[in-house]
């Protein structure tokens, strides 16, 4: 997951949550959240603890999550 936030991210850090699963999906694509236990997988990423997240609306006024690595 961090190679794709390092890859994908913006200037300061941030990746998309669409276009970080969208990822996972074509690298992983025996990935699933759900053998983990979650529906989703912006919980699974909160579980780790290592990622900070925004939720930021878009032009239009459509919400999108964002994530970065948090700093240590």
């Amino acid at each position: 997951v961090n190679t794709i936030v390092d890859q994908f991210s913006d200037d300061d850090g941030w990746v998309s949550l669409g276009q970080l699963g969208d990822q996972l999906g074509k690298r992983l694509p025996d990935f699933d959240v759900r053998n983990y236990g979650y529906r989703k997988l912006s919980p699974f990423l909160k579980s780790m603890g290592v990622y900070e997240f925004d939720e930021r609306a878009n032009a239009s006024g459509a919400k999108a999550m964002y994530l970065r690595i948090k700093e240590s």
